[in-house]
């Protein structure tokens, strides 16, 4: 029993243990948030991007009539193909092509965006998926008279 003993005592100076307690206080939340990670983010990590999305709705080039608008309640659809499964998806709307000037940013897990337009005029649109992946970017008008 004790040639067992000293050979666990051997082992655990090897690697740098000691019997009389840990070497250094327990780890804060900060070092365990930074050294445990979540499935979540184990997901993301390992998740293979697919495609950047294709805008499908509204087009390049579309005009939103006040008309149509109005018959849709204000509301317009935002729509995209799916990059890969289970990708979750930020859509940004700018009024201006360097999306300096944001009107909507809203991150989703579907690739559509019900969404009630309060503001009129050419606005550009574009998808990012949570792997990276941008689409092209599309503009499109409303009259919002």
């Amino acid at each position: 029993m004790t040639r067992i003993a000293g050979i666990l005592l051997i082992a655990l100076a090897a690697v740098g243990c000691s019997t009389k307690g840990p070497l250094r206080p327990d780890p804060t939340a900060a070092e365990w948030e930074r050294a445990v990670e979540t499935p979540a983010e184990a997901d993301v990590a390992r998740k293979k991007p697919g495609p950047p999305p294709k805008l499908m709705s509204p087009a390049d080039g579309d005009e939103i009539t006040a008309h149509k608008l109005a018959y849709d309640q204000g509301v317009i659809v935002f729509s995209w193909s799916e990059s890969a499964p289970d990708s979750v998806y930020t859509v940004e709307v700018a009024a201006d092509a360097n999306f300096t000037q944001i009107v909507l940013r809203k991150t989703v897990s579907q690739n559509a965006l019900p969404y009630r337009m309060t503001t009129g005029g050419r606005l550009y649109w574009r998808v990012r998926t949570d792997a990276g992946m941008l689409s092209n970017v599309h503009w499109f008008a409303v009259d919002a008279r």
